[in-house]
This record gives C-alpha cells, sequence and structure tokens, in this order.
C-alpha cells in the first residue's frame, strides 16, 4: 500500500533538461567547447547538421550560481521555446532528489522575462550565476511548488 505524504521539505537546488534549438543560444564561439561541457550539451556546433541539442544544468537557490561552471569568456543568453518537454528536478542540500516535474517550463526559468510556460530564459554570466536571479524568487518558488503537486 501507498500513502501520498505531504510535509514541508529545505530545497537547495534544481536542474534541468531541456531541447533546444542551437540559434536559440547566443555565446562566443571561443567559448563552445567549455560551454558544451557546463551545459551538458550534445553538441553546439552548427557543422553536424542537426538542428537541436539537448541541456542542462543544476543551480544553486541561494545564489543562481550553476553547480561546477568553469567560468567562460562572455555571457550566455538562452531564449529558447521548450513548451513541455523539459524535466526539472528539485534536490535538498545533500544532493538528495526531493521531486521531479516533467512538462511546462516553471517561472523559475524566465528570468528576464514572461515565458508563458513556453519559454527558457535566462542569461548567464560568465562565472556561471543567473541575471535577475533574486527577483520575485519567493513567488518562483511557490510556481515550482504548485506544479510538483499537480503530479
Amino acid at each position: 500500500m501507498k500513502i501520498q505524504m505531504i510535509k514541508d521539505v529545505e530545497i537547495k537546488y534544481i536542474s534541468f533538461y531541456i531541447p533546444i534549438y542551437k540559434e536559440d543560444i547566443e555565446f562566443i564561439s571561443e567559448d563552445k567547447e567549455l560551454l558544451e561541457k557546463n551545459l551538458h550539451a550534445d553538441s553546439l556546433s552548427f557543422e553536424d547538421d542537426t538542428r537541436t541539442t539537448n541541456i542542462s544544468g543544476t543551480i544553486d537557490l541561494d545564489n543562481g550560481k550553476f553547480v561546477n561552471w568553469k567560468n567562460i569568456k562572455n555571457k550566455v543568453d538562452i531564449y529558447s521555446k521548450v513548451v513541455d518537454e523539459g524535466l526539472y528536478k528539485v534536490y535538498n542540500h545533500n544532493m538528495e532528489l526531493i521531486a521531479e516535474y516533467e512538462g511546462y517550463v516553471p517561472k523559475f526559468f524566465e528570468c528576464n522575462e514572461n515565458g508563458y510556460g513556453d519559454y527558457f530564459n535566462m542569461t548567464i554570466s560568465l562565472d556561471g550565476y543567473v541575471d535577475n536571479w533574486d527577483e520575485s524568487i519567493s513567488y518562483k518558488l511557490k510556481d515550482i511548488e504548485n506544479k510538483l503537486r499537480e503530479e
């Protein structure tokens, strides 16, 4: 027998795994190889005849910094229509999985403007911090909580 338990938990990290169109990520070419590693991208090159790639990352909720990010030369802009194909996970401070959500983009990843649940939208600084991270963070956390409760 299974029962559903509802309790408050502390979360520390959020991760994402999303498909994007390569033209939806802007970066300088000198950063391509390191950026592929930072975002765990299959390939950001247009030379391999594929228009899409998958990217993923884990962000510390306290400061908006990507975990294990290696510095690059310039900022990275991502504005990509993901719709309902993303996978999002939240973890506690020990990196133990608390919950996961598959579907529309949570407001958490609409750091620059409203993406209406369809667009993954953020700017990442050269040292791995997400721009505009601290703006309305409690509202964005509530959005994730609501999406997880719907599952």
